[in-house]
């Protein structure tokens, strides 16, 4: 007997989903609109302005009851379904397990400004390494009868069930420059239950029928006008070293893809994804300690140059130092005592750095009558950099 279940990750449609005074075709404050699954199951689904298509037919055995299952944004141009229990013929014989169908016609992140090439990197990139809640199997391309699909398969092991996320983002041929149709299907997997072809039970069906309307006038407008406007505010942010509203890394790699897909001629990022890799390379601080001082290091000074040199290539701000001032517990418990304080300004020349460019943060160059060349680092972004961490070259030999 085979399982399967059906889960949506749109928040707004899982609450209207639960509230007992949703109406069936009318439109919640949220725009969602829910209607009894069996009774959309048997036509053809032709509420997006995007496209039209077949449900799979498992889909189409779902009963009749008082679950609705079937939920159409009006926002986001999409639609999403969702069987509570596990379907045996057409009855139901257990309630239990989830899995979901989503399809989306509308452009919902950033990356859907992108040509399918470099969305195709964008996302790989982002299920390998920025999603929460599950990490990147396998990512592919493949093809389909109007086009090519950028095909990406994850999942995540819990002490409860095995998430499994299957997402399409399909292009119709002369598509370069448009807005993706994505499909998604999930399952949680609790133990002993069966796995779910998530290609052949959900995408396949979908995408075998699948028809893409034009796009309107106006909306193909609206999406080049929004990504024109990201574009610009995405250069001036680059160009001013300033934040910008996409999560990046140190070397400001995602804003360089970006750009680079927006028309703008940029340099290569230089290879530094965090602070961590900068000065942790392999899992340890640089250099050496002096005199058991682990916040003070000797680099050897080809070392220290290279080290120099690569943060200054990491195109950073010029600043000042931030007044700081951390306490901690003292020996006994009762009270607080400063452990580290940081007052007046810098004797050298102090540097904002690359994707935030917070003032909380910095790096800065100076020279010292005692310890000669010094690179000062604060960074209390990642709590493997000790406050305070200092590399000097080894010309200085205080033993």
């Amino acid at each position: 007997m085979k399982k399967y279940l059906l889960f949506v990750f749109l928040l707004p449609i899982f609450i209207a989903g639960c509230d007992n005074n949703v109406k069936p075709g009318v439109a919640s404050k949220a725009g969602v609109v829910q209607y009894p699954l069996c009774e959309k199951a048997k036509k053809r689904i032709t509420d997006l302005q995007r496209a039209s298509f077949e449900l799979p037919s498992v889909i189409k055995q779902a009963p009749c009851g008082e679950w609705l299952g079937y939920s159409h944004s009006l926002r986001s141009d999409s639609v999403s379904v969702e069987l509570l229990g596990v379907i045996a013929g057409s009855e139901i014989n257990e309630v239990g397990g989830i899995n979901s169908l989503t399809v989306t016609g509308g452009y919902e992140v950033y990356a859907d400004y992108l040509s399918p090439d470099a969305f195709f990197e964008e996302y790989t990139e982002y299920l390998s390494k920025r999603m929460p809640t599950y990490r990147l199997v396998a990512s592919s391309w493949v093809g389909w009868s109007e086009g090519r699909c950028a095909r990406f398969y994850s999942d995540n092991k819990t002490s409860l069930y095995l998430l499994r996320v299957l997402d399409y983002f399909c292009w119709e041929n002369n598509g370069e420059k448009t807005i993706p149709i994505h499909l998604q299907a999930t399952q949680k997997q609790t133990p002993g239950q069966l796995t779910t072809d998530l290609d052949k039970e959900f995408i396949d069906p979908v995408l075998s029928t699948l028809k893409i309307n034009p796009l309107p006038t106006e909306r193909l407008t609206a999406w080049s006008k929004d990504r024109g406007s990201f574009c610009t505010r995405l250069k001036k942010g680059y160009d001013e070293k300033s934040g910008f509203s996409i999560s990046d890394d140190l070397d400001r790699r995602r804003t360089i893809r970006f750009l680079r897909d927006c028309g703008y001629d940029v340099p290569s990022p230089v290879g530094v994804e965090s602070w961590k890799e900068m000065l942790m390379p392999n899992g340890s601080l640089l250099g050496q300690p002096v005199l058991g001082d682990n916040t003070l290091r000797r680099l050897p000074h080809a070392t220290f140059s290279a080290v120099k040199e690569k943060l200054m290539s990491l195109q950073p701000s010029r600043g000042e130092r931030p007044e700081v001032r951390v306490q901690g517990p003292t020996r006994d418990g009762k009270g607080l005592v400063v452990i580290f304080k940081l007052n007046g300004p810098y004797a050298g020349e102090w540097y904002k750095f690359p994707p935030s460019y917070s003032e909380r943060n910095g790096v800065g160059f100076r020279v010292d009558s005692r310890l000669g060349e010094v690179i000062d680092v604060l960074i209390r972004e990642d709590v493997n950099i000790p406050l305070g961490l200092r590399f000097v070259t080894d010309d200085y030999a205080d033993y």
